[in-house]
């Protein structure tokens, strides 16, 4: 129909009514050798923008500008439905009204998201750090208060560590566990099929060896189970060391018949290398703090793999391990939590575990991880809906899926969408969103480190999270929700491991 499109370069956002000098400056800014001025003179109130216009004519004049119209640079525009415009043009025109519409939606669609995405993040943030602190000051009241039971008093203990392939690291753990007070009955160590002499390695050791065909971590554990005798089992990663008093201030715990399961305070003990000081500060501010949370809530997701304690009764009426998921240790507590049972987080039983140090060993864990937590989600999700599963399936399900695919998947695009607003031309509204964010970051990983002692030198590392572990969260989130919805099985995979765990984490 001949129509031409023609686009402002210089927005004065005289609908937002922000003051006669605003909308001046506005224009004078944003001036270039050729400039469009958008103004708006309907829609409301437009006072100001009749105010300001005759001081932008005489500021734009005064700088060499001429004003004119639209026509004067093209006479077919003065008269459209005379010219019959090509179909090239045409189309052209319609894809510049498509496109503004759609950039028009877009921001509508991602603004609305950005806003729930970080309701839901900032609520999950800001319970978490306030409970947590709740957990801390329990904590000590309840240290200060009570007695240290006598140690007839506390109920025997097995220790179980399943172990593929783990001669690199595996003496070092049994020298670990051996050193712990007070001593537990007795350490099994379950060779799951290794072919590096794992099994000739414990065996070393005054410790139980049993061996097996390769059958999986849950399998290998359930094998321990079966074969151990402790009133508790303590089930421990091949790769992790222990504090030598992990156990003192586990056990009295169980003096409490309510308790099924008490998790341990996991540290990355390696901490050389970008991406080990990264996973620590991930598991002091994300893992254990929401550790420390979910206790008050009586909602513990997840007894860790690495250093968990569990009632063997409580075991052995759920029926041990479960083999059908990924992440055995999120499952069990599941379960646990869906019998009623109590599970308790336990800061002072400190072990220290290795963490990934490459991107394709990291990756490889947290497709795993991922993968494992919507096998989880999907296995369980009865347990929303029973009305028998209490806060297992109102509070501590949803908090799983939460924490671990959402906020992980669905962060990311907060930045992206920040990065778009800066491209946009909203540079300051996408700068002081950021500045909030991170600030957000800031404060409830100084509340972390603070609770757990730790280096407040790893704040520094908090910007990092932003560019580098979430887009990597991200990754791992979305190919393993998509590969659980495809029906694609996802394998354990192993992670090669550097023998550089310390007891004690380093400073920064």
């Amino acid at each position: 129909m001949g129509f031409h499109a023609v686009n402002w370069t210089a927005d004065t956002q005289d609908w937002k009514r922000p003051g006669i000098d605003s909308i001046v400056k506005a224009v004078d800014s944003q001036a270039s050798e050729r400039t469009v001025v958008l103004m708006h003179d309907g829609g409301g109130d437009r006072a100001q923008t009749l105010a300001a216009l005759p001081t932008i004519i005489q500021s734009l004049r005064a700088r060499g500008y001429q004003f004119t119209t639209v026509d004067a640079f093209d006479d077919t525009i003065a008269s459209p439905y005379a010219n019959r415009s090509s179909w090239s043009s045409h189309l052209r025109g319609l894809a510049i009204v498509a496109g503004f519409r759609l950039d028009m939606a877009l921001r509508q669609v991602a603004l609305a998201l950005l806003l729930l995405l970080a309701a839901v993040a900032g609520f999950r943030l800001l319970v978490s750090a306030p409970l947590a602190v709740t957990h801390h000051r329990k904590e000590r009241t309840s240290r200060r208060r009570s007695e240290v039971p006598s140690a007839a008093a506390l109920p025997t203990i097995s220790v179980l560590v399943p172990a593929h392939n783990e001669a690199a690291v595996i003496d070092r753990t049994i020298e670990s566990l051996l050193a712990m007070q007070p001593a537990p009955l007795e350490i099994i160590v379950i060779d799951d099929g290794s072919s590096d002499g794992t099994a000739d390695i414990a065996s070393r050791y005054p410790v139980r060896v049993l061996r097996q065909a390769q059958a999986g971590k849950a399998h290998a554990l359930n094998r321990g189970i079966a074969e151990a005798s402790g009133e508790v089992i303590l089930a421990m990663d091949a790769d992790t060391i222990v504090a030598p008093d992990l156990l003192r201030h586990m056990l009295p715990h169980f003096c409490e018949p309510t308790v099924v399961a008490v998790a341990g305070n996991v540290k990355v003990g390696n901490r050389k290398g970008l991406l080990p000081r990264l996973q620590a500060l991930e598991y002091i501010v994300s893992l254990n703090l929401d550790r420390r949370a979910q206790a008050v809530m009586g909602t513990i997701t997840v007894v860790p793999g690495a250093a968990g304690a569990f009632r063997r009764s409580a075991l052995d009426a759920i029926g041990g391990y479960p083999t059908d998921t990924l992440v055995e240790d999120a499952d069990l507590t599941m379960a646990l939590l869906r019998t009623g049972g109590k599970i308790r987080y336990e800061s002072k039983a400190l072990a220290y575990t290795e963490a990934p140090q490459t991107f394709k060993d990291v990756l490889r864990q947290r497709r795993r991880w991922a993968y494992g937590t919507v096998q989880v989600a999907a296995k369980h999700r009865t347990a929303m809906t029973d009305g028998r599963s209490g806060r297992a399936g109102n509070v501590a399900l949803p908090w799983l899926v939460l924490s671990q695919v959402l906020i992980p998947a669905l962060g990311p695009l907060v930045d992206l969408f920040l990065l778009y607003l800066w491209l946009v031309g909203n540079g300051e509204l996408a700068l002081i969103m950021l500045g909030l964010a991170v600030a957000l970051d800031v404060v409830v990983a100084g509340v972390a480190l603070a609770l757990d002692r730790e280096d407040p030198r790893l704040l520094a590392w908090v910007p990092l999270m932003r560019i580098i572990w979430r887009p990597l969260q991200l990754w791992t989130a979305t190919a393993s929700a998509a590969r659980w919805l495809n029906g694609s099985a996802l394998s354990w995979g192993r992670l090669q491991r550097y023998r550089t765990v310390k007891i004690a984490a380093p400073a920064m």
